[in-house]
C-alpha cells in the first residue's frame, strides 16, 4: 500500500460487529484441532542460516502459467496460528509521542506482537556516509517505544539517498558496484547500531515502478544480495526478508530467483491483496497473480528454486469503505473487514504452514467513521475496530 499520508477518502456503508459474529469467526477457527500458541519456529535454512494499488483498473488481468493446487473451502489440514502483526508508519510527520503512545497501547492490548517499521536510508544518512544524529536518534525513539511495549520490530528498509544517485528521487535503487557498496556498508552498520532489529524487509513492493523505479527483478536482485550481506555481516543472527511485492506476483519472483536473489534472504516476503478489493480471501485462485490463494504457486516456485523457507505477509487487508468504482478502489462493512481477517488466519492456519507471520495494512485508521475509515485497524480517537478486537479471542482459542 501507498507510503503516502494523502489517500482520497471514500463513502461506503458498514455494519458494526456483534457478539455474535466473533464467535462465528473464532468457531470457523478453531474447527480442527490446533497446536497452541502461535507458529513462527520454521527453521530458517539457506545461507547464513516488504503500499500501492492505484493503478489497477481491470478485473485480475494475467495469464500466469504456473502449476495451479486445487484448493479447497474446507480445511485440508492443522495447524497454529501465523504470528500476528500489523504495519506500524511510527517515522511519519503525522504522528507525535502520544499518538504513537496510544496506537501501540491498544495493539498491544489487542494481541499484537509485532509490527512493521518503514525506515528511510535516506533519512539515517541523508547527507554523507555518517549517520545523521537527528535520524538515527528518532529511529532509536520509536524502537524503543515498541520494544517497551513488548513487541517485535520488523524494518522495512529503503529510500536512497541522493548522495548515492545524484536524483533526489529516494525510490530509484543503488545500482552498480560502487552504489551498492555503499548500500552494503550502511545495512551492516544499521544492523549493528539497531541489534533490536531481528527482522529487515529489504525494499517495499519492489515490482512495481511507485516503490523501487523501474522495477527490474535483475536489479532488485543485486540490491537484496548486497542488502543480505551487510545485515548478516553488522547481525548475523538477524534474518534477511525479501520484499513483499505487491500481488502474489509469481512470475517477477521467479525472475528475481533467477538473477541471483536465491540464498540471499531468510524469509520469502508477499503482499497477497485482493485485487478486486472486495472479494473474499476464499475466492478461488484463477492462475493469476491477482488472488490471496494464489500463494500455493509461489510456494511452488520457491521450491523449484530450491528454496524451502518460511513466508510471511508483510502486508494484507481490506479497506472499510470504496474510494471509487474501480476494482482496487472497492472496499467492505467494518464487518465483512473482519470477517475477511478471520478468514485469512483460517486458510493460513490450516492450508499453509510455511506462512509463520503475517501483517496487517495498517495501524491507523484515515478517521473515526465506521463507514468510511480505511485499512487502519484504529481510529484517530483510539477507538479499537471490530477486526482487531477479534484477535486475542481467536488467538486464545487456537
Amino acid at each position: 500500500m501507498p507510503h503516502a499520508e494523502t489517500l482520497s477518502k471514500g463513502i461506503r456503508n458498514a455494519g458494526s460487529i456483534t457478539i455474535g459474529l466473533i464467535a462465528g469467526l473464532i468457531a470457523a477457527l478453531v474447527s480442527t484441532p490446533a497446536m497452541a500458541g502461535p507458529r513462527d519456529l520454521i527453521p530458517v535454512t539457506g545461507q547464513g542460516a516488504g503500499f500501492s494499488q492505484s493503478t489497477l483498473s481491470a478485473k485480475a488481468p494475467g495469464t500466469l502459467k504456473a502449476a495451479q493446487t486445487t484448493q479447497s473451502a474446507a480445511a485440508t489440514s492443522t495447524g497454529s496460528l501465523p504470528t500476528f502483526g500489523t504495519q506500524f508508519h511510527g517515522m511519519w510527520s503525522s504522528y507525535t509521542d502520544s499518538k504513537r503512545a496510544m496506537v501501540l497501547d491498544k495493539l498491544k492490548a489487542n494481541g499484537v506482537t509485532t509490527v512493521r517499521l518503514d525506515v528511510s536510508w535516506a533519512m539515517l544518512q541523508p547527507t554523507s556516509a555518517s549517520f545523521d544524529n537527528w535520524g538515527t536518534d528518532f529511529v532509536t525513539r520509536v524502537l524503543k517505544m515498541i520494544t517497551d511495549h513488548g513487541m517485535d520490530p520488523m524494518v522495512m528498509i529503503w529510500m536512497t539517498p541522493s548522495w548515492v544517485t545524484g536524483s533526489s528521487d529516494s525510490r530509484i535503487p543503488p545500482k552498480g558496484s560502487a552504489q551498492l557498496a555503499q548500500w552494503e556498508t550502511f545495512l551492516t552498520q544499521a544492523a549493528a547500531r539497531f541489534p533490536q532489529v531481528k527482522n529487515w524487509e529489504i525494499w517495499n513492493e519492489p515490482n512495481h515502478n511507485d516503490f523501487m523505479r523501474g522495477a527490474d527483478p535483475a536489479v532488485y536482485a543485486q540490491v537484496l544480495a548486497s542488502g543480505y550481506r551487510g545485515v548478516k555481516a553488522g547481525n548475523p543472527q538477524a534474518r534477511v526478508v525479501f520484499a513483499g511485492t505487491q500481488f502474489v506476483d509469481v512470475p517477477w519472483i521467479k525472475k528475481a530467483l533467477a538473477a541471483g536473489a536465491t540464498g540471499k534472504y531468510d524469509v520469502m516476503g508477499v503482499h497477497p491483496y485482493m485485487a478486486v478489493g472486495d472479494l473474499s480471501p476464499n475466492t478461488a485462485d484463477d492462475g493469476t497473480i491477482w488472488r490471496l490463494r494464489h500463494i500455493p504457486a509461489l510456494r511452488e516456485a520457491m521450491l523449484n528454486a530450491g528454496e524451502d523457507k518460511p513466508m510471511w505477509f508483510t502486508e494484507f487487508g481490506w479497506r472499510v469503505g470504496s474510494i471509487g468504482t474501480a476494482n482496487w478502489q472497492l472496499g467492505v462493512s467494518q464487518t465483512t473487514q473482519a470477517k475477511y481477517l478471520a478468514e485469512t488466519l483460517r486458510i493460513v492456519k490450516t492450508e499453509w504452514p510455511y506462512v509463520t507471520r503475517v501483517f496487517w495494512y495498517r495501524e491507523l485508521a484515515d478517521n473515526n467513521t465506521t463507514n468510511s475509515s480505511g485499512y487502519g485497524l484504529i481510529t484517530p480517537k483510539g477507538t479499537v475496530k471490530p477486526a482487531l478486537a477479534q484477535i486475542p479471542a481467536i488467538y486464545a482459542a487456537g
